[in-house]
């Protein structure tokens, strides 16, 4: 997470639960790349389910800042 935030990374993409709420709390945008392993959870952390769904979701929170 340190690094994360040194490094000044704003948005993630991970398939770990628990990456997604550690980096979440420090304010990096985080999304939650589906998985048999966090199916559990539920929809958070805006679950995408392609590579395609996360780039098309980023394309779309840029031209909105």
């Amino acid at each position: 997470v340190s690094s994360a935030k040194e490094m000044g990374i704003e948005v993630f993409l991970d398939d770990k639960f628990e990456n997604c709420v550690e980096l979440n709390a420090v304010g990096i945008k985080t999304y939650l790349y589906t998985a048999s392993h966090n199916l559990k959870y539920g929809n958070v952390f805006n679950r995408v389910n392609n590579m395609e769904q996360f780039n098309k979701l980023i394309s779309i929170n840029k031209s909105n800042v």
